[in-house]
This record gives C-alpha cells, structure tokens and sequence, in this order.
C-alpha cells in the first residue's frame, strides 16, 4: 500500500487508517493482492523457531 500521500502532506493519518483497514477487508474477503495478481507464489516466513527435541545449543 502507498502511503506517500501522508509524507507529502496530502492526507491525514486518518484517512491513510481507514484505506488500510479497507485494503485488511478487502484482502481478508478475497481480493487478490498486486503480488498476486503478478503470479508471485512464494512466501517467507521469518522467526526462529526450533523444535523443542532439537534446540540448537549457544555458545555465549
């Protein structure tokens, strides 16, 4: 989502809010998103998880 218009003075944080709540509902009622709409697939998932019967001991 584009939020210049905040930056340049030509919207209000308000305003800005309430597309992104929009653009939330939109998505979550199944419009597609650009990347989407592009044919991009992929993902990624950034955390660090580990499982708990394989941590990774650290060495401080």
């Amino acid at each position: 989502m584009n939020a210049s218009g905040l930056l340049g003075g030509g919207e209000t944080m308000e305003t800005l809010f309430e597309r992104l709540q929009k653009e939330v509902r939109d998505v979550c009622g199944g419009k597609k998103t650009c990347a989407e709409l592009n044919g991009h697939r992929e993902g990624t998932l950034f955390f660090n998880y580990q499982h708990p019967n394989r941590v990774i001991p650290h060495c401080y």
